[in-house]
């Protein structure tokens, strides 16, 4: 069995050791067995999702029936206390809201939420929680974070898993006897009887986690090769169209924009006394010109902060945005090719540069006793 809490407090303060026996509180006691799991969820002003994994090692208890050496590890004393061991424990999200909400497990017979702290909700999202967890783990150790792009791939295949468990009737009414892939129309007899089939079953169904969960439903599902089943996949990991860059205005000597991912927004300005956009410029040619990695550094009149790029065939390419004094978590990850990040400033630019919201005199100002006479670089220069 397995179940879900919201806790309202962070339990790394109560717990020194991640696999150290510690407790979870709940309103009332309720019938738990020893090694189910809790899946501990938590939201503040600055983050919601998962938190945790645990393993329940005992029957809920009260306070006052707990070794004393033990107490200082419970966080609400007025509760009930369940005994648990911490697989995983963070003081942030493992795995955010949105994605949590978008599982199958969470809204197959009906919509489970944490709406209430310390009560247990029973759910069957065991195997879709180890399944992100491995691979967002994989990032982790490879110094890499998951993008949104994978995020959705990994929902993605975890839906059509679920589709083939949970309907096995409606999966094999699709799957049997199928002779041509819809997509490329390769033909392929069926295999005998009790054979793996040849093709595949993919979903068309477009996962948006900004908006509702989409039911599985067998009219979503194709048939199609491996080949086109893989390339499919490819293009759920490889969306190059989730980066957005805008340049918004400019006001007494900063140009202001922001770049926006689908879950992540960096807005800021570029300061005039630094003028930045020369190297900027720089930075955008060596990645046009294929590097392998390249960064730019901006001043913010205090605050320094750093664009980074970077190129691999392993973990493919990225663009990071980080705060030189704290550069764990980046401010904003993004999986995106380097041609397409260089065309997507260079657009931004333009396209401001010949709006009516670019006033060059608040950002092209003028300086007494230097050379080119102004401050600001000059958006006709790119």
């Amino acid at each position: 069995m397995s179940y879900l809490i919201k806790v309202p407090v962070d339990l790394i303060d109560y717990t020194s050791m991640p696999h150290e026996i510690s407790f979870i509180a709940i309103k009332k006691s309720v019938y738990i067995c020893q090694g189910d799991e809790i899946f501990v969820f938590r939201e503040t002003d600055d983050f919601a999702g998962l938190i945790g994994v645990a393993e329940v090692t005992g029957s809920p208890i009260k306070v006052s029936d707990i070794a004393k050496e033990e107490q200082h590890k419970i966080y609400d004393r007025s509760l009930m206390q369940i005994p648990v061991r911490f697989k995983t424990i963070s003081s942030k999200s493992i795995i955010d809201k949105k994605i949590l909400y978008h599982l199958p497990g969470l809204n197959h017979t009906e919509k489970i939420r944490p709406y209430n702290p310390n009560t247990l909700y029973w759910c069957s999202i065991p195997k879709e929680i180890d399944y992100l967890l491995k691979n967002n783990w994989w990032y982790f150790t490879h110094l890499a974070y998951p993008t949104d792009n994978h995020w959705l791939y990994w929902l993605h295949i975890i839906r059509e898993k679920r589709f083939s468990s949970w309907t096995f009737n409606d999966y094999r009414k699709h799957i049997t006897g199928k002779k041509k892939c819809e997509i490329c129309g390769m033909k392929s007899k069926p295999f005998k009887e009790f054979y793996h089939d040849f093709f595949e079953l993919h979903e068309t169904t477009k996962i948006d986690t900004d908006d509702e969960y989409n039911a599985i439903k067998p009219e979503n599902f194709i048939v199609v090769c491996p080949n086109c089943h893989k390339k499919e996949h490819s293009k759920i990991k490889n969306n190059k169209k989730q980066l957005k860059v805008k340049f918004t205005k400019t006001d007494a000597g900063w140009l202001c924009f922001f770049v926006k991912t689908k879950y992540e927004t960096y807005e800021d300005a570029f300061s005039h006394v630094f003028d930045p956009l020369y190297d900027l410029k720089s930075w955008l040619e060596s990645i046009a010109l294929e590097v392998q990695q390249a960064s730019f550094r901006f001043d913010l009149e205090g605050r320094i902060h750093k664009f980074d790029f970077e190129s691999s065939q392993s973990k493919g390419d990225y663009f990071t945005i980080t705060n030189t004094e704290e550069p764990d978590p980046p401010l904003l990850r993004c999986n995106i090719n380097g041609k397409t990040l260089v065309k997507k400033f260079y657009k931004a630019l333009m396209k401001f540069a010949k709006s009516d919201k670019y006033d060059p005199e608040t950002w092209e100002i003028p300086v007494k006793g230097q050379e080119y006479g102004y401050s600001g670089m000059s958006l006709s220069d790119f």
